[in-house]
């Protein structure tokens, strides 16, 4: 049956079933309605976006997918559904997404859901010496923890957080005095 709510036409038969036996999903399209209430035209209410994220944190959540969730200089903060599998792609993603990280990727952003499908993970900036260094590591852990607690309600993008971010990552990748190394996180803080 069909149903017209505002702009959004669903589609739905309730007996629909695939191949597999199971049910289909609903299937959401919008649609321009004139004044009377006609169709015009239809268009998908998915969106791809393409996101510049710093990860805060990786849960898993099932044994194929873990939820990232991250900060985006597009969207705020967000949460994106990552491949978790045992192949190459899922090999690559867990990779990249190592907390933190600055990748670009992107996604796919429907109404009504909060956790977007991700793809197309690739680095903005190789963090090698996060990566190498144990210290380093952990006080970048501990500021990817801080701004995980920090931003939990912030929804709206900040141009001047995410350039203080990014900064804050590359500042303690490039660090090698151990002083400075090991006070990074009060300057962090600060």
């Amino acid at each position: 049956h069909e149903r017209l709510v505002g702009s959004e036409m669903c589609i739905r038969d309730s007996n629909s079933r695939g191949r597999d036996g199971k049910r289909l999903a609903r299937r959401c399209s919008a649609r321009s309605v004139d004044g009377n209430g006609h169709k015009l035209a239809r268009g998908p209410l998915m969106a791809r976006l393409r996101l510049n994220i710093v990860t805060l944190r990786r849960t898993r959540y099932s044994d194929r997918h873990s939820i990232l969730t991250a900060w985006s200089a597009e969207m705020g903060r967000v949460s994106l559904l990552v491949a978790d599998g045992s192949g190459r792609s899922a090999a690559r993603s867990r990779a990249l997404s190592i907390v933190p990280s600055m990748i670009e990727c992107e996604a796919t952003s429907s109404p009504g859901r909060e956790v977007m499908p991700a793809s197309s993970m690739r680095p903005r900036a190789v963090l090698a010496s996060l990566r190498a260094n144990p210290l380093k590591s952990m006080i970048a852990t501990l500021a990817a923890e801080i701004l995980d607690h920090a931003l939990r309600e912030a929804r709206e993008p900040d141009a001047a957080l995410t350039d203080f971010i990014d900064a804050s990552l590359m500042a303690l990748d490039t660090l090698d005095n151990p002083t400075a190394i090991a006070n990074f996180h009060l300057y962090f803080i600060y």
